[in-house]
């Protein structure tokens, strides 16, 4: 089993929130270009500076449908990540994203690790459903899938959890809102590889911050 990462959303394109992210405990940097607002040039520039910082940069460019903040055209939104890509680690793009393909063939171009997402808001699908998405992912040569639903009871959480022992690759999942709060501590003993947590406000629904993650995974794991 790989050792579980705690990602720290770096939500503004500000170097001293990349350092706090570090000191709080994150392994990762989750550069947030949707949120950022800032230019391909300004947001390259930032990439450098986060890059000084000494950890992994996951690009991400989140179209609103999905939670994000882009607002542009797909073929803009899609530009610019292939544009930052070779200053990045990995690369986020979505499973139902029409130019899917087309970014996982530039990062493994590159040498990038691709993480491809899918994320529900209302609720959780059933275990084949979920099974199919994992599927999905893994055939489109996604190196880790995430999964990010709503949890709106506990028996959800627990297909979220079942999901992580039976799936057959490597896999970050997330039980959003308040109920789904406690999987993102217990989804890393169940093999989940990604953890995201916050370094400034949340940016997704019951997201914990980076250093309350790592003091409860300091008792747990």
């Amino acid at each position: 089993m790989d050792e579980p990462l705690i990602v720290g959303v770096i939500d503004e394109p500000e170097i001293d929130k990349a350092e706090l992210a570090r000191q709080m405990g994150a392994d990762v940097l989750e550069a947030r270009f949707d949120l950022w607002k800032t230019s391909m040039d300004t947001s390259r520039q930032v990439l450098r500076d986060l890059k000084k910082v000494g950890l992994d940069i996951i690009g991400t460019n989140r179209w609103i449908i999905e939670g994000g903040g882009f607002e542009g055209s797909e073929p803009d939104r899609i530009g610019f990540l292939i544009s930052c890509m070779d200053l990045l680690d990995y690369v986020d793009i979505e499973l139902e994203c029409e130019m899917r393909d087309y970014v996982v063939e530039r990062a493994k171009k590159q040498g990038v690790k691709v993480i491809v997402s899918y994320h529900n808001f209302e609720f959780t699908p059933d275990k084949d459903e979920l099974l199919g998405i994992v599927s999905r992912m893994k055939a489109c040569g996604a190196d880790i899938g995430k999964v990010a639903t709503m949890v709106n009871d506990l028996h959800d959480s627990l297909r979220l959890f079942e999901l992580l022992l039976d799936a057959n690759m490597r896999l970050s999942v997330i039980g959003m809102g308040e109920l789904g709060r406690h999987t993102r501590i217990i989804a890393p003993i169940y093999g989940s590889v990604l953890n995201y947590g916050s370094v400034g406000g949340a940016v997704a629904p019951g997201q914990m911050r980076v250093e309350e993650m790592r003091k409860v995974w300091g008792w747990l794991l």
